[in-house]
Formats: C-alpha cells, sequence, structure tokens
C-alpha cells in the first residue's frame, strides 16, 4: 500500500468560460476513489452546488466567477483534493432596441443604438419609410455605433424610420427584429 492511494491525475484541467445557462458534466480525474464530494462555489467563495455522484453535471443560471473543488476518498479512507482554476458564465444574451432618440448633441440618447448583452453576432439597417438605406453597422459595443440622425453631412428631418436588426446571442438566441422609431429634435 503506498501512501498515494487516490491522487489525481493532474493534467491542467481548465473549465471554459460560458453563458448562462451554462450546463457542466465534471470529469473526475480522481484514481482508486470510491466516494466523491463535488463543491461549486461563486465569486463571493459560497457554496452553490454540491454532488456526490463520479461523473456529475449540473447548470450555473447566474453570471460570474465560479471554482470547482472535487475530494475523493478511496476505500482505505486516503483523500485527495482537486481544484479546478476559475471559470466565468456571462449573463444570457439580451437585445433591446429603443422607440424614440434625440440627437440633439447633448451626450444623451444621441445616437440610435441597441442595448445589448453577449451578442456574438450583430448587423442593423436603417431606412427611411420608403425603405432606402440611411445606414448600416455591426458594432453594437461602441458606445457611439449606431445612426446619428443624419443622412450624409444633413440632419435627417424628425420623423419615423425604420429598423432593421439581425443578431445571434453567445447563448444562441437568435434575434430577427424589425420596427419603427422616432427621431426628435427640439424646436
Amino acid at each position: 500500500k503506498s501512501d498515494e492511494v487516490n491522487p489525481f491525475d493532474e493534467k491542467g484541467v481548465e473549465i471554459s468560460d460560458g453563458v448562462v445557462p451554462y450546463s457542466l458534466v465534471l470529469n473526475n480525474l480522481s484514481i482508486n476513489g470510491n466516494h466523491y464530494e463535488w463543491f461549486v462555489y461563486n465569486q463571493d467563495n459560497q457554496l452553490i452546488w454540491t454532488g456526490t455522484d463520479e461523473f456529475p453535471s449540473f447548470t450555473i443560471d447566474n453570471e460570474g466567477y465560479y471554482h470547482i473543488v472535487l475530494v475523493s476518498t478511496s476505500r482505505e479512507s486516503c483523500r485527495d483534493t482537486m481544484e479546478w482554476g476559475e471559470f466565468y458564465v456571462e449573463s444570457a444574451s439580451k437585445l433591446e432596441v429603443p422607440n424614440i432618440f434625440t440627437p440633439n448633441g447633448d451626450n444623451i440618447n444621441d445616437y440610435f443604438q441597441v442595448i445589448a448583452t453577449t451578442l456574438s453576432d450583430f448587423h442593423g439597417i436603417i431606412t427611411n419609410r420608403w425603405g432606402k438605406k440611411l445606414y448600416e453597422w455591426d458594432n453594437w459595443e461602441d458606445e457611439e455605433a449606431g445612426w446619428d440622425g443624419k443622412i450624409g453631412n444633413s440632419l435627417a428631418v424628425p420623423g419615423a424610420y425604420f429598423y432593421i436588426i439581425k443578431a445571434t446571442g453567445k447563448d444562441g438566441t437568435e434575434y430577427d427584429l424589425q420596427g419603427t422609431f422616432y427621431l426628435m429634435r427640439e424646436k
């Protein structure tokens, strides 16, 4: 009998970052274990899940940083612990489109832009009432991404305009949105 009855097969295991809801099937790398205790902790080091299966699965439903600990015990009551490095789970994707904007230079609502989180792909088009394309953009994350209310170098007239937005969330959600919004200018 050796002192290392239950050593882990240390292979630099990492858990990839993910998006809510993030489902994991844990790979048990212990050798000669017969009792397992799994612990999942959040970024505040609070225990959020525990299990005793040899190869458990669970789902993380909240954004944040997490780490996992496995305590494996052999028949001879030798214990070994392995901790997986920190991984991050992003929130589920979200995409909201405003119904009005006021491009007046006050740095408040000066661009027609979407409110979004965790998108992997985005494409937006602005048209006038007759379907003529006025603006097109792909960068939803930039603070000045979106339409500034100009057509070329001229100010667009106040009124109704249309958007066509196609996007994909990192969680696989597909967005195919079309609608009307209003450009308002102070007189």
